[in-house]
């Protein structure tokens, strides 16, 4: 019996060694005398509490040993258990492509861009020390820095107004403090909110130079972290005050979102007024391959252009997400990045170029900072709508690119906002409700840009904008394109995305989940294989034949938490050619051995 709920409650994924749990406890144990008696249950159950969380999910986060887990997970104050997990990271363009430089001026400079916003970066931390957080002519909130304890203080200032790290949840090689080894969370830091300064290729900054830091160490400098840090973060972020939360981290081994501990305590950050930011994975060019927490359905999930706008980056992630939803909601440039590095690594020069959708996502943070400061009074919905629909087109499928790419300047403009912001319809009548946020507008005309299928039928093709309007449309037909709302006075459509997928499930294409380039020799390397149609959907019982040329495939099956995701763990003995079928169609890769 205990072996079998073992083998449920695991699954198949990168689990933390050492038996560490998050246990969500039922809601009447939503204080601090209930969680304590909960606590002290737990522990003469087997449990070992290690800490807790209540702002965002009434949680313990424990060690158990294997022979304890069915007691604490059927004990009566608990309502669910999440093995603990390990997440990885997801790297001047900003001002050209995302038109930054023009917002700056219209906000009155760059030196009130973003002005009191705090915006979180749960990242590798954050090299305090650097240029590119100068704390000069800057003051701290009152109550800040905060820290978790004296080590941190020295990582602080008024720049970086928070400094926590989360190494009780990881083990060796993580660190000690929240100073920024590895220089991926610095990267994260500076496009976010970095100061305006001189560097070895020239000036650079951040999006919203004068937002505050919040520095959350949830991954080490071994470039790991696991679930149980990054949800204790979530809820000192939310309990710190920060505004906007930025994650570009992930696993591609992502759970259903009903499933996934960090999404519901996302979900739950955004109910209590925090922009959550994520980046939409580098699991490209695959459909479905959106990595956790990008599934968070009400995040922003970001995915990565090109810096020439030439493309769809080709490691980004795509949609649809588990569930079948619409991701990623927009893109932001992730190629070919110039920005600040650490300066605690040996051998760093301060500054470095990269690539990924970590880089796109703390694009979109700093613009959310900047968009409430100066536009403040609005919900976490119009904010997102503002991001989300003011997007600039481009020529690739919604599931590639959702709204476009950003557009800084329409989304500090944009006079209307759409709830919600895309569509995933279903061929019944859905709702979305178009609202003035700049006053009343005047007459609105509602248009579809058809990229396949037949256009929706409209229940209007015009109102006038004084006031909340529910638009009604079905679909007719399988397919995808934009709703176009144009009001009189405004510069440019809002630009809603739709997509209807159809019942046909046949096998085109298999995705690859964190697959390597390349390996050591002799290492065991974990990956999953997800076979999909045309429109990037599960294919159902597809079952994915392996030949693994220079490597032996030591286990395999299905994950019992991520749909339709085969998973495999492959000994690399040299350079791997694999070769996967399914369902019809195949797929070659090579992993090279060093």
């Amino acid at each position: 019996m205990l072996t079998r709920f073992l083998a449920i409650l695991l699954g198949f994924s990168a689990t933390v060694e050492g038996g560490q749990y998050i246990v969500e406890l039922l809601s009447a144990t939503k204080n601090r005398a209930a969680m304590a008696s909960a606590t002290e249950l737990l522990t003469r159950r087997g449990a070992k509490v290690l800490d807790g969380t209540q702002a965002t999910l009434n949680a313990l986060i424990t060690e158990i040993d294997d022979a304890d887990v069915y007691a604490v997970a059927t004990h009566p104050s608990v309502k669910r258990l999440y093995p603990v997990v390990q997440y990885k990271p997801t790297a001047d363009v900003i001002e050209e492509t995302q038109t930054i430089a023009a917002v700056w001026d219209r906000v009155g400079g760059r030196e009130h861009a973003g002005a009191g916003m705090k915006v979180a970066i749960l990242d590798t931390g954050i090299d305090a020390s650097h240029a590119g957080f100068n704390a000069e002519g800057i003051i701290a909130p009152e109550g800040y820095p905060r820290v978790d304890g004296y080590k941190n203080q020295r990582h602080t200032s008024a720049k970086v107004i928070v400094a926590r790290s989360y190494e009780r949840f990881n083990g060796r090689g993580f660190g000690s403090d929240a100073t920024d080894v590895y220089g991926h969370g610095t990267a994260s830091a500076m496009i976010a909110a970095g100061v305006r300064h001189e560097a070895p290729e020239g000036t650079i900054s951040g999006v919203a130079p004068r937002a505050y830091l919040g520095n959350y160490k949830v991954i080490g400098d071994d470039a790991t972290g696991t679930s149980a840090g990054i949800l204790k973060a979530i809820d000192d972020a939310v309990a710190d005050g920060m505004d906007v939360i930025n994650l570009s981290l992930g696993t591609g081994f992502a759970p259903r979102p009903e499933d996934d501990v960090i999404v519901q305590a996302l979900e739950r950050a955004i109910e209590m007024g925090v922009m959550v930011i994520v980046a939409a994975g580098n699991a490209g060019p695959g459909l479905n391959s959106i990595s956790s927490p990008g599934t968070a359905p009400r995040a922003i999930t970001v995915g990565a252009h090109t810096a020439g706008d030439r493309s769809v980056a080709w490691f980004s992630g795509r949609g649809p997400n588990l569930g079948a939803g619409l991701k990623p909601e927009v893109l932001a440039v992730g190629d070919q990045f110039y920005t600040a590095d650490t300066l605690q690594r040996a051998g760093s020069t301060g500054y470095r170029r990269l690539a990924g959708t970590s880089l796109s996502a703390p694009i979109a943070a700093g613009l959310a900072a900047l968009l409430k400061a100066s536009r403040p009074g609005m919900t976490v919905m119009q904010y997102r709508s503002l991001l989300v629909n003011s997007a600039v087109g481009l020529p690739y499928r919604v599931l590639e690119s959702g709204a476009g790419k950003l557009d800084a300047g329409q989304a500090l403009s944009a006079t209307v906002t759409a709830s919600p912001a895309v569509l995933k319809l279903t061929g019944g009548m859905e709702t979305v409700t178009i609202e003035p946020v700049a006053g009343a507008v005047g007459v609105c005309t509602v248009s579809v840009e058809v990229k396949t299928g037949e256009a929706p039928v409209l229940s209007s093709t015009q109102f006038v904008g004084e006031g909340a309007f529910g638009l009604q449309l079905e679909a007719v037909t399988a397919g995808e394109g934009y709703l176009g709302v144009k009001c009189e006075g405004a510069e440019q459509a809002l630009r809603i995305p739709y997509w209807k997928a159809d019942g046909v499930r046949e096998a085109d294409s298999i995705t690859t989940i964190e697959l390597p380039k390349s390996a050591p020799r002799g290492a065991v390397v974990e990956f999953g294989l997800r076979v999909v149609d045309a429109q990037g959907l599960v294919v159902e019982g597809a079952w994915p034949s392996l030949s693994a040329a220079g490597g032996t495939v030591t286990k395999s099956g299905w994950s019992a938490t991520s749909p339709g995701l085969f998973t495999v763990q492959m000994r690399v003995q040299g350079d791997v050619t694999l070769q996967v079928r399914a369902g019809g169609v195949s797929r070659e890769v090579l992993v090279r051995a060093y």
